[in-house]
């Protein structure tokens, strides 16, 4: 099961989150920083490529929890993590 903490202060907030349990999933790729439509996003990948995680330069973080109806290799999963990059390019609120 994934597990997302959030923890609001003052001037931002603090997360945490485990990817999952499943022990036979490969190890994930670390965080990197990446240009998505002239906004800086930092996020994980997986080997496949895609992520579950990622904040962008306006503090705006994305996340995806349990999906267990599509194996890794799918292009169901792919298209899934791609979910969470396309929505760190956006600069303002109003995902459209």
């Amino acid at each position: 099961m994934c597990t997302l903490s959030f923890i609001p202060h003052l001037n931002g907030y603090g997360v945490g989150m485990n990817r999952d349990e499943l022990r036979s999933r490969p190890c994930a790729l670390a965080p990197r920083y990446f240009e998505c439509n002239v906004v800086t996003a930092v996020y994980p990948s997986e080997t496949v490529g895609g992520t579950w995680i990622a904040v962008n330069a306006y503090g705006q973080l994305f996340a995806l929890v349990n999906w267990y109806s599509a194996d890794a290799g799918t292009v169901e999963a792919k298209q899934r993590s791609r979910v969470t990059r396309f929505s760190c390019r956006r600069h303002d609120s109003r995902l459209t």
